[in-house]
């Protein structure tokens, strides 16, 4: 939910609130006691904010986008977001009409937290909606069979939160699970929705990680390579690319290109590393003092001491903070800092990759790197 944002929910008495389904709105909404759905409309008659009013099989929003609808309980959490006008311009996209009630574009991911707790909602992307159950000791054979039977509720997987993290399960093979951090569950829902495989390639990357960590290897024993194995030599130029059909499309359903490209492309044109589907840049590479710098346009690749962790580009050789790490995970290339905790990672928006730095140790184990396919040309 948006920060310091409260609606108001209204609770006739010939409804039991006990029986609705629970979600992270709960946080957030000041529920009230009336009588009648019409004397929560006449205490509100003055008041042209967003509130709402709930019935025995669904809630009515008022003062919605569309004015007066009828809604499902289902997904009364991505609507009590969409309630806040910062949101007012999704609404369309965010929603639609089924069996006569608005609910959310996408069925609800459901979460299950532990009896008692006080949770704070993750950070999710008002595309993902989820509901809530309340568990006292974690059995996963019955958290399947409590999501079959939510038939209206994502079937492909769920999360499990515990000690402040959220554990994402593959419904239809629980052993198929990653643990994600509180700040990226939401992010990693969007990756993963439709895709079981991506959380076994993210749980799989952590498991390298945690065995190898990223450790330079003394100087003069790395040796960039491309995808295939074989090694690059300086001035040998390559793309840098990523399969994006391995993990979700990053287009809009109404912004659709003709053609989506099956792979996306690191671009250096900006003066600093992103990614666009279809497009790439051409790189070389340069050893100095048996240290392996990217380069772009005859310029180094580094990341500036005290920058907002993104990859730009010096004329000069990078200072030992500011260098570039480079490891190759089996095929895949990763970059990280000199020295550092934390490697690239890629944020999609408006069908561009940003790519930045992961800075925080409680975060960096939690979140998949950037890997990338060295193709030379």
């Amino acid at each position: 939910m948006p920060p310091h944002w409260s609606i108001r929910a209204y609770v006739p008495k010939h409804v039991n609130r006990d029986s609705i389904v629970k979600c992270f709105a709960d946080k957030s909404t000041e529920f009230i006691d009336v009588a009648t759905e019409q004397e929560a409309v006449d205490i509100e008659a003055a008041n042209k904010d967003p509130f709402l009013v709930f019935e025995e099989d669904h809630f009515i929003f008022h003062n919605s986008p569309e004015g007066t609808v009828e809604c499902s309980y289902w997904s009364r959490n991505c609507i009590t977001q969409l309630a806040h006008p910062n949101y007012v311009g999704i609404w369309n996209r965010c929603t639609r009409e089924q069996d006569g009630l608005k609910t959310a574009t996408n069925p609800a991911v459901v979460y299950f937290v532990p009896t008692g707790s006080s949770i704070d909602p993750p950070s999710e992307p008002v595309e993902i909606t989820s509901v809530l159950v309340y568990y006292d000791i974690i059995d996963l054979g019955d958290f399947v069979q409590t999501v079959k039977r939510m038939v209206s509720c994502f079937q492909g997987l769920f999360v499990v939160a515990y000690d402040n993290k959220f554990k994402c399960v593959e419904a239809e093979d629980t052993d198929n699970s990653m643990d994600v951090s509180v700040d990226r569950i939401g992010n990693f829902l969007l990756k993963a929705w439709n895709k079981p495989e991506y959380i076994r390639k993210c749980a799989k990357q952590a498991h390298f990680l945690k065995e190898h960590g990223l450790k330079r290897l003394p100087d003069g024993q790395f040796r960039l390579k491309d995808y295939l194995g074989n090694e690059v030599v300086d001035g040998e130029r390559f793309r840098l690319t990523r399969d994006i059909n391995s993990y979700h499309s990053y287009y809009a359903d109404e912004n659709r290109h003709d053609e989506e490209p099956n792979y996306s492309g690191m671009d250096m044109s900006d003066g600093f590393l992103m990614m666009y589907p279809g497009d790439d840049s051409i790189f070389t590479s340069e050893t100095i003092d048996d240290i392996v710098y990217l380069k772009f346009d005859n310029e180094y690749l580094y990341c500036q001491e005290g920058s907002d962790f993104e990859i730009e580009l010096t004329p000069e050789l990078p200072e030992k903070e500011e260098r570039l790490h480079l490891q190759h995970n089996g095929t895949a290339l990763i970059l990280a800092r000199w020295d550092m905790s934390g490697y690239a990672i890629e944020d999609w928006l408006d069908h561009r990759g940003y790519i930045n730095f992961e800075y925080s140790d409680s975060r960096w184990k939690w979140v998949d790197p950037l890997d990338l396919h060295l193709v030379k040309l």
